[in-house]
């Protein structure tokens, strides 16, 4: 009875190290009932995977590694979090200034940013700290900028209201303990980061491209969309479009997602292959998956795109050195290596609709082809558009009923129009960046990209 899924268990080993790496981080953030929990559900499953094995030391082996991956879990979520440590700025008793690095800007009047050092009235120490900053008037901070800040920040709040977004859960995922909302005046000084970084670079070079975008599409809702498409910035995205693209099952086209590393990743291959050719498939597939890593920084490194690139990474490695890749294996094993890297990244939603948008088509989209043979390529395209789109939303939906409490009807209408136009929408805006010293031939470009946003 259960011949198939211990085989399906033998074959994709990054399933249970993924399994025992999500049971430590729950087993911290629930602590000693949940860990109790782990350490009993880990044994007994691993004696089911492990029952076939030849002898008893091979079953040892076995449940030490799975245990020790749960143990590992358990012990990066206590390094990663701010709070177990004694030089956490709110222990630091009565603080009136602190000095922070900018992680990021989020928004026009949000930040993230880590704590270094605080001032209790007489003297500086260092402490620590990640803070999500609301600076009301706004303010414009790069990447590694020093800010000078009066007072001190608080712990996030959790929901305060039935079915209120959670804030407190959300910034966790982040490795955010901190908040602090804060008037422009507050913020005492503002040291500019004079140093090198290539992350900066690629801030830098995505804010330039932005400028491209905005210069070539003078409406700003429609330039905001294909910032958001192209760069990954939802900064100037209203809050009544990203209702109205939630509502229709199409928040996805608002975000650098999989489906556009994916389409990048494959053009740039393509291209390489095309110039090069087959000879030289392997240099091409690591370039290729340099200018992906490059592609992905200069969005700002999201879940979703990580993933992608993680997973493309694992299966174009796999490839380079002539090892059969098994796509199940791939996407589980991208995502521990995401969790190994950021534990706290199993809390974040997108991780978990990314996650399960991929594995939804994974698990369901062979069978709607089995289903239904058609012969005509047209005829085909459409159906593998309409069958990709209910997997991957099969794949969310309890992700979407659980955290949303809704399921968007229209999903399959609007992603099988909205997947069309955004995928060549993306391509000309990238041919139209790519163009931008042209002029005439850009904005010729972008008026198109203009009518399909």
């Amino acid at each position: 009875m259960f011949g198939p899924l211990i085989s399906f268990l033998h074959r994709t080993p990054f399933l249970r190290y993924l399994l025992f790496y999500v049971f430590g981080v729950v087993a911290y953030l629930s602590f000693s009932f949940g860990l109790a929990i782990c350490l009993v559900v880990s044994v007994l499953v691993v004696l089911v995977f492990t029952r076939k094995s030849k002898t008893n030391n091979i079953t040892k082996t076995n449940a030490a590694l799975h245990l020790g991956i749960g143990l590992l879990a358990f012990a990066q979520c206590y390094v990663c979090d701010d709070d177990n440590y004694q030089n956490f700025i709110l222990k630091k008793g009565e603080t009136t200034q602190y000095q922070a690095i900018v992680l990021r800007q989020v928004a026009e009047n949000r930040l993230e940013a880590k704590i270094v050092n605080a001032y209790n009235g007489t003297q500086w120490q260092p402490c620590l700290g990640s803070v999500a900053l609301t600076v009301k008037e706004g303010i414009v901070a790069q990447r590694n900028d020093t800010l000078l800040i009066a007072e001190k920040p608080e712990l996030v709040r959790g929901p305060q209201n039935p079915e209120e977004f959670n804030h407190k859960l959300y910034f966790k995922s982040k490795g955010i303990l901190l908040q602090h909302y804060v008037l422009k005046q507050a913020v005492l000084k503002h040291l500019p980061y004079k140093g090198f970084s290539i992350i900066n670079l690629a801030d830098d070079f995505r804010g330039h491209l932005a400028g491209i975008i905005r210069a070539y599409m003078p409406n700003q809702e429609n330039s905001s969309i294909v910032e958001a498409l192209v760069l990954g910035l939802r900064t100037k995205i209203s809050d009544e479009l990203l209702q109205a693209y939630s509502h229709t099952g199409t928040i996805h086209v608002l975000a650098v997602s999989g489906m556009h590393v994916g389409i990048f990743y494959g053009t740039i291959l393509w291209l390489l292959r095309l110039l090069l050719g087959t000879k030289y498939a392997k240099y091409s597939a690591v370039v290729s998956l340099l200018v992906m890593w490059f592609f992905a920084m200069v969005t700002g490194f999201s879940s979703s795109v990580v993933r992608a690139a993680v997973m493309y990474s694992v299966f174009q490695l796999g490839v380079i050195a002539d090892r059969k890749v098994d796509i199940a294996n791939t996407l589980f094993s991208s995502a521990f290596i995401i969790l190994v890297l950021q534990p706290f990244m199993l809390l974040d939603v997108g991780f978990q609709l990314s996650f399960f948008a991929v594995l939804g088509i994974v698990g369901f989209q062979q069978f709607f082809q089995r289903v239904l043979d058609i012969q005509n390529s047209i005829l085909r395209f459409f159906y593998d558009l309409v069958t990709v789109s209910v997997s991957a939303q099969l794949g969310v939906l309890p992700i979407t009923i659980y955290y949303f409490h809704q399921f968007p009807n229209l999903f399959i209408v609007s992603n099988l129009f909205e997947i069309v136009l955004s995928t060549i929408a993306l391509y000309l805006a990238m041919i139209g960046l790519l163009l931008s010293p042209i002029s005439v031939i850009s904005r010729f470009i972008f008026l198109g990209v203009d009518v399909l946003v």
